[in-house]
């Protein structure tokens, strides 16, 4: 699904006069492009995470920012499971901290202990990450649009057969959707794995 709309990316002088099926089929492989590079998935969704404890006050959210925080669970050694409510959150990081007594030990070290139920992601997706994915669709077909010729090729012509291809300098190397233009717009969003 594309993180930006069809009419916004037409606005772009060089995409304007593509075709609409065109245009969307580029949109939704460089929304679905731009949110592996982030590592993350950019709509509000609902999520279940299952994570495991680490004897810490804090837990970190997947998918931040938060919209809105349902419940955590732990599961204790013992089996059992409690619900806790006096918990405080970070909606940017995702940073969610145990806050009733300040010595306890909330997320209690565990396999897959810690259940949080969570809406989390963006109901409007960052203008930054739109612009990138726009410029990632024109990046994806500017060759095309712009010359009409054969990917890695500077020219062609047909009478007496020549062709000049691009130099690795040139417009066709540039090309790849990730250009630094796109990579900046996008890095702020980016999730590291460690």
């Amino acid at each position: 699904m594309s993180l930006v709309t069809l009419i916004k990316a037409k606005q772009h002088p060089a995409l304007s006069s593509l075709n609409g099926t065109y245009l969307q089929a580029i949109l939704d492989a460089c929304s679905d492009a731009a949110e592996n590079y982030c590592n993350r998935k950019f709509l509000s969704t609902a999520y279940a995470e299952i994570r495991d404890g680490d004897d810490s006050y804090n837990i970190y959210v997947l998918n931040p920012p938060i919209i809105s925080l349902t419940s955590v669970a732990v599961k204790e050694s013992d089996g059992t499971s409690t619900t806790y409510t006096d918990l405080t959150h970070d909606p940017v990081s995702g940073k969610i901290r145990y806050q009733s007594d300040k010595d306890a030990v909330l997320f209690i070290n565990g396999f897959q202990n810690v259940t949080i139920n969570y809406t989390g992601g963006y109901a409007t997706i960052p203008e930054a990450v739109q612009q990138a994915i726009i410029l990632m669709s024109y990046n994806t077909c500017k060759r095309t649009v712009s010359s009409g010729t054969t990917p890695g090729m500077r020219s062609e012509n047909l009478d007496m057969y020549s062709y000049t291809r691009e130099d690795s300098g040139g417009d066709y190397a540039t090309a790849s959707p990730f250009s630094p233009d796109v990579k900046m717009l996008l890095d702020p969003y980016r999730r590291l794995s460690i």
